[in-house]
């Protein structure tokens, strides 16, 4: 295993506070990593249903977390390379790497500026533009969620999209089975609500003038 050791400036207060993670500003002056990074770490309360409910360690789902966001990244681009001309815009994922912060596990992401704004909820609600000019953004977001949903076969479906604009982060990932075949861990993270989300969105969207530009509204 190749092991990078490298030196950030980290804000003393984090930016963001949710129910799961905090996030704190970093910086990096290695030539490689230059500009703004995102160092996000498990809230006490979270760390209690990570050993208690999931049954595992806090490592053990630090790396599922950026497992789910590789999964989510490669779907993505995936979609991404498929949309033709008329579509715009796309969608990307910026990296997101597995560290150690102080002996316990965290993640490290790329910083995304810009206002924050939802898509598509963890719990499969369809959520509606607050302005018309990023209409096309959350349309565009939906038909992602669809896409992901048709690619994998229904075996899993991209949610809780969010973002600044067309750069996304932190997504979930829900699957059709909550469990391994043996039932002894979950798939992905906490946030996987599995069949539930997939109803719900299901049950919410109507596909939209993208989801016919893709050709996926007739594999639903």
């Amino acid at each position: 295993m190749n092991v990078a050791t490298l030196d950030f400036m980290i804000e003393d207060e984090p930016f963001s506070s949710r129910a799961f993670r905090d996030a704190s500003k970093a910086t990096c002056n290695d030539h490689l990593h230059l500009g703004d990074w995102v160092v996000k770490k498990y809230t006490p309360t979270s760390i209690t249903t990570i050993k208690e409910v999931l049954k595992s360690t806090v490592e053990d789902h630090t790396r599922k977390q950026v497992q789910m966001h590789a999964v989510a990244r490669n779907i993505t681009q995936r979609f991404s390379s498929k949309v033709p001309a008329e579509f715009g815009d796309s969608f990307q994922y910026g990296k997101v790497f597995y560290s150690v912060l102080d002996d316990i596990p965290v993640t490290l992401e790329e910083f995304v500026p810009g206002e924050f704004r939802k898509y598509v909820n963890n719990n499969g609600a369809c959520l509606t533009s607050p302005v018309e000019a990023c209409d096309e953004v959350f349309a565009k977001a939906q038909c992602l969620v669809h896409y992901s949903y048709v690619f994998t076969k229904r075996k899993m479906m991209l949610v809780d999209l969010q973002g600044s604009m067309f750069q996304l982060y932190d997504p979930e990932i829900a699957t059709t089975e909550l469990t391994t075949e043996n039932a002894d861990e979950y798939y992905f993270c906490a946030g996987n609500l599995s069949q539930v989300i997939i109803d719900e969105f299901r049950k919410q969207h109507q596909c939209n003038r993208y989801c016919d530009t893709m050709g996926i509204e007739d594999e639903y």
